[in-house]
């Protein structure tokens, strides 16, 4: 099928193995359909092995041995159940694959992304996830600055609480990440490859200079008392597809059960942490990250 026809009421086929489950399941499909594909090729070139009728699944490649770390986590994208999780084209996927050995995340030097975080109501894990985010790009050598964009003062928390931060202009460095609530004359500005801007609960007030920042994402919450501020929220934005989406408080089933009513848009599940200083210890978490940073240097970039 051509990519003109995607969503078209015709018949879809595919080689057994290699054919994406939305195949199966005659779900509406995309490029991501053909991600799968190459996955499973990758997949069989990496390990010799291929799905049969009759003969069970295959192993997650994360146990196939000699095989490098990073083509194990792109085959691991490839192979994802739900395409919202997979590489969002094949040239993203022929970036990751040329990448290899290279530099995981390549900034232009002099260039700043900006990443604007958002979420659907108050105490969602806003704040908290973009704090994880930019420990996480500091730890990885890549400098970053967390600017407060909403009213919430927790800033001004900080500073009251520890006197002894370092300050310069209206930037403070809290336990290694420079943050403020004002970009007026700041001179690390230039020098910062990321941004990051914390917009609170995002509202139609917010709204236009949210949808500025170069990458965009929102925290949700699914349960039951949550779902109706999520839904606003989606609703505000349901005219751009490269929003990021991330689901908070969630397990693997409830998660699951939502990407059922998002097969097209990019969704997340932020894997608990309590402290926003730690870097990923599991797997799954360690994971998440590197996809989330990935998503977020690779769409800037392009």
């Amino acid at each position: 099928m051509f990519l003109d026809e995607a969503g078209a009421d015709t018949e879809f086929y595919g080689t057994v193995g290699f054919a994406a489950p939305e195949l199966y399941c005659k779900n509406p499909i995309d490029e991501r359909s053909d991600v799968y594909g190459i996955g499973m090729l990758l997949y069989f070139m990496a390990t010799g092995k291929i799905l049969e009728l009759g003969k069970g699944s295959l192993e997650h490649i994360d146990f196939a041995t000699n095989i490098q770390k990073n083509l194990k986590k792109i085959i691991c994208r490839c192979l994802k159940y739900n395409p919202s999780q997979r590489y969002a084209s094949v040239k993203h996927l022929e970036k990751d694959l040329t990448a290899i050995g290279k530099k995981k995340y390549i900034i232009k030097t002099g260039s700043s992304i900006e990443i604007g975080i958002a979420g659907a109501q108050p105490r969602i894990g806003t704040t908290h996830m973009a704090i994880r985010l930019c420990n996480y790009f500091i730890n990885n050598n890549i400098s970053c600055l967390y600017i407060e964009q909403n009213n919430s003062r927790c800033i001004w928390r900080i500073q009251n609480r520890y006197f002894d931060l370092k300050k310069y202009q209206d930037l403070i460095k809290y336990k290694g990440i420079p943050v403020t609530t004002d970009l007026a004359d700041l001179e690390l500005l230039s020098d910062c490859n990321i941004i990051i801007k914390d917009y609170g609960t995002i509202t139609s007030g917010n709204r236009e200079e949210f949808l500025k920042s170069k990458i965009k994402i929102l925290v949700l919450g699914a349960k039951d008392w949550e779902l109706g501020y999520s839904e606003d929220a989606i609703e505000i934005l349901a005219e751009y597809k490269d929003v990021i989406f991330l689901f908070n408080f969630v397990d693997g089933k409830q998660f699951g059960h939502i990407m059922n009513y998002m097969p097209d848009r990019i969704c997340m599940r932020i894997p608990y942490e309590p402290d926003p200083f730690a870097m990923p210890k599991d797997r799954v978490s360690r994971e998440f990250f590197r996809e989330l940073a990935g998503l977020c240097t690779e769409e800037a970039t392009d």
